[in-house]
């Protein structure tokens, strides 16, 4: 795990965030068994909002706030948490999660015929507008 860092801006002040760009496997499995319903590959359940506040929480060092606090996220700005989230996201897309858990729960080959299967299914949509 390394940390990284970027700035933000706050008004008219810079401020740095540090974060991990790797989680323990540990870390990564408590998020995705709160996050993710696997029940049905056909129809896996997401809890979007939980997953970006359980990667905050998990790969923070550095913020305008107290780090590891829930309340202390829930109560920054939106504007703030958004350049937070852009910039933490690169390293946890939650699409590439969700392909990660689903190929260890069927299959590689599995996720990729179903992967296949919704890109073709979107090629298609697209030309009905």
């Amino acid at each position: 795990m390394t940390i990284k860092s970027f700035d933000i801006t706050i008004g008219d002040k810079k401020e740095t965030i540090e974060y991990e760009d790797d989680l323990d496997f540990g870390e990564y499995e408590f998020i995705m068994n709160q996050c993710a319903d696997f029940s049905d590959m056909s129809k896996i359940k997401v809890n979007v909002p939980k997953y970006k506040e359980l990667i905050l929480l998990t790969v923070l060092r550095k913020a305008p706030f107290p780090i590891k606090d829930l309340d202390a996220i829930k109560r920054t700005k939106m504007s703030v948490i958004k350049q937070i989230l852009k910039g933490v996201m690169k390293e946890f897309p939650l699409a590439k999660s969700l392909e990660e858990s689903a190929q260890m729960i069927v299959g590689e080959e599995d996720v990729a015929l179903q992967s296949k299967s919704i890109l073709s299914l979107q090629e298609s949509l697209d030309g009905i507008n």
